[in-house]
């Protein structure tokens, strides 16, 4: 089942190519088809990682991925560079952060 949001960006990209054709009379040079990237899921990362699940729980905080559906998925090309080497976050993880006891 595709995803509703692509169909609408693809729209959108669509809208924009007419508009730049009727208003400033040029094509506008349609977007590139990009692969859209891999994900695996918990047994495939550990694989990957070559790390028990246990290990690879204790680890989430520095490991990166995303929750899709309540479950985690791991980039396959995030997996392989965090291999090679520390990565930089480009936004922090939640579960770094603790919850405040009251």
């Amino acid at each position: 089942m595709e995803n509703p949001f692509d169909i609408i960006n693809a729209r959108f990209d669509n809208l924009e190519r007419m508009l730049g054709l009727l208003l400033f009379n040029q094509p506008v040079a349609p977007p590139k088809a990009s692969e859209p990237e891999l994900t695996v899921g918990v047994p495939e990362a550990l694989v990957i990682l070559g790390i028990s699940r246990e290990t690879l729980y204790k680890r989430i905080a520095s490991i990166p991925h995303i929750k899709k559906h309540n479950r985690l998925r791991f980039y396959k090309s995030k997996l392989i560079e965090y291999m090679n080497g520390p990565v930089e976050e480009s936004e922090p993880s939640i579960l770094k952060y603790k919850r405040r006891k009251r």
